[in-house]
């Protein structure tokens, strides 16, 4: 088993940032000046994307088979970057709901960071959406939904489950209760950061990523479908701004990118992963799950350039019929929430979207 210096830094810098922080939820756009949500996991270090711009799509790509056993209908994944200027307005069917889970884990560990989520919260959690009613749909049909508006359909209490951050828990975990269910999920992952093997059994004390491996077992269920976190933006700068939403400054003059430099900076990470993921999964890439929930301008026209259909943020909330599908809110489920709170929050959040 090969364990490269990148590797531990990375899981060391993740064990860390899931020792010593959670996730604050709030409005997400550096634009605002709300209260901004904060990450699970932290980039140790700061690098830069490859300087080489890689193509955006993968000629061929297969179409992954995206199940939803309370759906009730199929899911397109044919990966198709739509020109939607003149797509009608997305009909009103209810609000739609994405979840957002980080880290699983056993009762008893890592119980001072609330954005892990224990495995038996999780599985009371997919319980109470099969006897509820609610309709597990695959993240794609909800881009394809906000993309094509009144062509595309969704059903009435619509929840798409989400990952960040591409966490080994996703699949020892959270990965086989979906599968007793049927349903389908997303995980975000920051591509560059994905082991080309595991680094041993699972043990729940531990924080580390996913491998290839393991990916494409959860892709090839037809449940899994992996989508980007950038390929490796998932860190700050020195003066703290937010690598996939903020210009940088020069060290040695001062000087701040501009507008253009950052833009085509973001659209090469995010053409880079982009890239990377379809290749080795098959999966069309068409949605992207800004780090720190963080994005600018310029991130949302890089993303649009690169091919992204949807993108989603960390600001609370369900989606109505007019939300921006480059920033979506989720909802976030945290350690605090157990089972009641999850609840709560559900309907909670559903019920405060205007329609």
């Amino acid at each position: 088993m090969k364990i490269t210096f990148q590797r531990v830094a990375i899981v060391l810098s993740l064990l860390l940032s899931l020792t010593l922080t959670g996730c604050t939820p709030g409005n997400n756009s550096t634009n605002s000046t709300a209260n901004q949500g904060e990450s699970l996991a932290k980039r140790a270090g700061q690098g830069s994307s490859a300087a080489t711009m890689p193509g955006s799509g993968v000629d061929g790509a297969s179409e992954q088979a995206q199940r939803g056993a309370n759906a009730g209908m199929p899911a397109k994944a044919d990966g198709t970057s739509r020109d939607t200027a003149g797509a009608e307005e997305a009909v009103d069917r209810g609000p739609v709901t994405i979840l957002m889970y980080h880290h699983v884990t056993k009762r008893g560990f890592f119980a001072n960071n609330d954005a892990v989520v224990t495995v038996d919260d999780f599985a009371k959690q997919m319980a109470y959406l099969k006897e509820n009613n609610y309709h597990v749909v695959p993240l794609r049909l909800v881009a394809d939904y906000y993309a094509q508006g009144a062509s595309t359909s969704l059903p009435s209490k619509a929840v798409a489950i989400t990952f960040d951050d591409g966490y080994e828990s996703n699949y020892a975990l959270a990965y086989p209760i979906l599968k007793e269910y049927g349903y389908p999920f997303t995980v975000f992952v920051v591509a560059n950061w994905i082991a080309e093997e595991s680094a041993g059994p699972f043990r729940p004390e531990r924080q580390e990523l996913l491998s290839w491996p393991q990916i494409l077992e959860m892709v090839q269920s037809g449940l899994g479908d992996i989508q980007s976190h950038s390929f490796d933006s998932h860190y700050r700068f020195n003066d703290g701004g937010y690598a996939l939403a903020h210009a940088q400054t020069n060290p040695a003059t001062g000087e701040k990118e501009s507008t253009e430099a950052l833009t085509a900076r973001i659209y090469r990470d995010l053409a880079q992963s982009k890239e990377l993921l379809e290749r080795r999964t098959g999966i069309p890439g068409y949605a992207l799950a800004y780090p720190w929930g963080k994005h600018s301008d310029a991130t949302k026209q890089a993303a649009t350039q690169a091919g992204y259909l949807l993108a989603v943020t960390m600001t609370e909330g369900a989606n109505g019929a007019r939300a921006d599908r480059l920033a979506l809110k989720r909802t976030g489920v945290f350690m605090s929430d157990g089972f009641d709170g999850f609840v709560h929050k559900l309907k909670a959040e559903r019920a405060a979207v205007q329609p």
